[in-house]
């Protein structure tokens, strides 16, 4: 074999397949995507907190799974606002916002979410 073509062969990157964090950023696009299911389907059935509680579930998995897109912080959000958990609602308002700066519906969100536990100066900032 020529020695220019082994050294060439050598230095060429060699494709593996996908990486373990890419495989589990893929799994956390599918919770993503389940959860986002369950959140909608919340709004049909008698049984919204069940579908909402589900769908925080897979929102956490896919955060923790590494999946940050999609504007996955604010839905997680509404979800944890529809459950009165609204600091964790407000941290996670807080994450998106600097993601979508000119989505004026995650300040009201967080501004619903500051009123709830009264940081009424707060709300009021939001909102202006």
């Amino acid at each position: 074999m020529n020695p220019f073509t082994t050294i060439l062969n050598f230095f060429k990157p060699k494709d593996n397949g996908p990486t373990e964090a890419d495989k589990k950023w893929v799994e956390g696009y599918k919770a993503f995507e389940r959860g986002k299911q369950h959140y909608l389907a919340g709004g049909e059935t008698h049984s919204i907190a069940a579908h909402i509680q589900n769908a925080l579930d897979c929102f956490d998995y896919a955060i923790a799974s590494g999946f940050e897109d999609g504007g996955i912080y604010g839905t997680r959000g509404s979800c944890l606002q529809l459950l009165d958990f609204h600091l964790d609602a407000i941290d996670d308002f807080n994450k998106a916002i600097p993601l979508e700066p000119e989505d004026s519906n995650l300040y009201y969100m967080r501004s619903v979410s500051k009123g709830a536990t009264g940081d009424l100066y707060g709300c009021v900032a939001d909102l202006k």
